[in-house]
């Protein structure tokens, strides 16, 4: 049997411990050497021979001698579950749910807690996946970003970018959503960026229409929201008077009403079931008092002969009356 001991630890390079630290000879490996091996052919025990296998830590005082066509020089230090250590040889993946690996390439025995506690790890999600998890950080070299798309959706992962929509950080798990930008809708169907924290709002304008954007709103007719693309509009209220005839009341649909003793609310007089005098309108706070003054009561005849007030507007805005003199009415 025949060996070669090369003391990696002891080199910065594999060529340096080629050069100054390497043992060969006859018989097992010397103990405690950590990168050796033996062989069982004649002048087998060559740097060649060495090379064929890369060194990676498999525990804190073991190594694992690796197939270098196999694993491509490349060792991993993973911890899974915030506890349980794996090392060893090869571009491994796991399906448990909480895992951080850190992997290295084409040195002998990188794989150590060091190479785990100097990485960077970044939040790692398609554009059309749902959400980030533990089990979807990734190793990155020098930075992660959060990338929102036109369409809305979210992407994260290694890398740098200087556009609007994307921001870059160069801390572990930085690149969560908050630190990029969501959007609102705007009146033209399209989109504002803002930042994650910041409104999108919502505003009922004197034309009855929708007002939407990024940011605040003082208008009582306006409301924020945080969402992304929050402010899409969908049963926004409308806004009639209150009997008050100046605080605003929110509404489901744009009718309002106000009646002569000026109750006035949302809806219609019909489905309010009111009796008196009472006009309908549609559209944005329609139901201020001078609503009554514009329009035309009058007066209508029961069967039984008693006058009463009418008690809707005259299309017209004529009143008659007729009597029939010849029969005395």
């Amino acid at each position: 049997m025949c060996y070669i001991n090369v003391d990696i630890l002891k080199a910065k390079s594999e060529e340096t411990a080629f050069e100054k630290f390497t043992k060969q000879g006859c018989g097992n490996c010397p103990d405690n050497s950590i990168t050796c091996r033996t062989c069982n052919s004649k002048d087998c025990n060559s740097q060649q021979f060495f090379k064929e296998r890369h060194f990676c830590w498999i525990s804190e005082n073991s190594t694992e001698q690796c197939s270098v066509s196999e694993h491509k020089r490349i060792c991993y230090y993973a911890v899974l579950n915030d506890k349980i250590v794996e090392q060893g040889c090869g571009n491994k993946t796991w399906n448990e749910s909480n895992v951080r690996a850190a992997k290295c390439q084409n040195e002998h025995l990188c794989n150590t807690k060091k190479l785990l506690d100097e990485s960077l790890f970044c939040l790692n999600k398609g554009k059309d996946e749902l959400n980030e998890t533990k089990s979807s950080v990734i190793q990155c070299d020098n930075e992660c970003f959060t990338r929102r798309y036109m369409d809305g959706k979210l992407e994260q992962g290694c890398g740098n970018c200087t556009d609007v929509d994307c921001k870059s950080c160069k801390i572990n798990f930085c690149n969560t959503k908050e630190i990029g930008v969501k959007h609102c809708w705007t009146n033209n169907g399209s989109t504002c960026s803002t930042g994650y924290y910041e409104n999108c709002f919502t505003e009922r304008t004197e034309t009855n229409e929708l007002n939407k954007g990024c940011g605040n709103c003082t208008s009582p007719t306006c409301k924020t929201c945080t969402g992304h693309r929050c402010n899409d509009g969908k049963n926004f209220p409308y806004y009639c008077l209150n009997s008050d005839g100046t605080s605003l009341l929110e509404c489901s649909n744009p009718e309002c009403y106000i009646d002569k003793d000026l109750n006035a609310g949302c809806g219609t007089c019909d489905g309010n079931k009111i009796n008196i005098s009472c006009v309908d309108c549609s559209g944005f706070k329609c139901n201020s008092r001078n609503k009554l003054e514009e329009n035309v009561f009058c007066y209508e005849r029961e069967e039984n002969g008693k006058e009463r007030e009418g008690s809707r507007p005259c299309v017209e805005k004529t009143c008659f009356i007729s009597g029939d003199l010849l029969n005395g009415n």
